[in-house]
């Protein structure tokens, strides 16, 4: 009888804890997270890193909106891009011709969106003045750390700071 009630006392704990478990994973899912500051964590976070004054924040947003469209367009054209490509896989037609077109339209695109974060970063650096240029560095070096992780473990490149054109 003993053995009977820790069984059953048992059965209903992990009834209750699979329960909870289930709540918790579904209450929260397809929740997005609070946005901050009228969707623009962006420009809250470089403004607070570079102190930006209100009229360089508000230039910054305005760059930001920029960007941002920018941004959508290439990843729009990136999805047809990829999608087109994929579409030969599906259709079993691997015409390398075509398939090569596509991979190099694909690395065009890449390049341009590489480009786009390199041109709005140089805006960036071009409404700051001259006491907030050692905060931009360390906020663009924070940011590439965070972004292009260092591999100086066995077998890892590091990083080769001969071909950085950097000027301070």
């Amino acid at each position: 009888m003993n053995k009977t009630k820790f069984l059953t006392a048992a059965v209903i704990l992990l009834v209750i804890l699979n329960a909870a478990t289930l709540f918790f994973l579904f209450n929260g899912h397809g929740k997005k997270p609070p946005v901050r500051n009228g969707g623009r964590p962006f420009t809250e976070f470089i403004s607070k890193q570079l102190n930006f004054d209100t009229v360089q924040t508000g230039q910054l947003q305005l760059l930001r909106d920029k960007h941002k469209a920018e941004l959508d367009t290439l990843r729009k054209e990136d999805k047809v891009l990829h999608d087109s490509l994929f579409a030969f896989v599906k259709r079993g037609d691997m015409d390398s011709v075509k398939i090569d077109s596509y991979l190099t339209r694909i690395s065009v695109n890449k390049k341009e969106f590489e480009l786009a974060f390199i041109h709005h970063f140089a805006q960036i650096r071009s409404i700051c003045k001259p006491e907030q240029l050692d905060l931009f560095n360390k906020m663009v070096d924070q940011m590439m750390k965070r972004r292009m992780p260092s591999f100086n473990g066995p077998g890892g490149g590091g990083s080769d700071k001969k071909d950085s054109p950097e000027k301070k």
